[in-house]
């Protein structure tokens, strides 16, 4: 009779585990395809490609969004269309609390940084 009580917990514990595991997997495979789809989906919304920043911990994910200053000045309600494409499309995340933050994408500074590496690097070789 031991024998049967101690296969039992076995069965049980590893199926507790296996589950548990299994949920891990659907979440961050959820997380994966969002980092994917989300962009194209806000690209449809506000006409312009953001950059998308999404970080998950155990109950709760944070999600970044560059905008440009036009896009940001026109003030989408994009917390609300977010999280009503999670909710639709992906179940498994829609039970996690989302943090939605929006900030504004510099893209002049990258371009100046390059031009001004460039021009360094011309001025060494005179």
């Amino acid at each position: 009779m031991k024998g049967f009580w101690k296969k039992l917990l076995t069965v049980t514990a590893l199926a507790g585990v296996s589950y548990v595991g299994f949920q891990g997997y659907k979440r961050v495979n959820s997380i994966v395809k969002l980092s994917k789809s989300l962009p194209d989906y806000l690209e449809n919304i506000i006409e312009e490609s953001p950059k998308v920043s999404i970080t998950m911990k155990l109950n709760s994910m944070k999600i970044s969004i560059g905008l440009s200053q036009e896009a940001y000045d026109k003030n989408y309600d994009l917390e609300t269309h977010i999280k009503e494409y999670i909710e639709d499309f992906y179940p498994a995340l829609a039970k996690l609390q989302a943090e939605i933050n929006t900030y504004i994408k510099d893209n002049d500074d990258d371009d100046e940084v390059e031009e001004s590496e460039t021009d360094i690097s011309s001025e060494d070789n005179e």
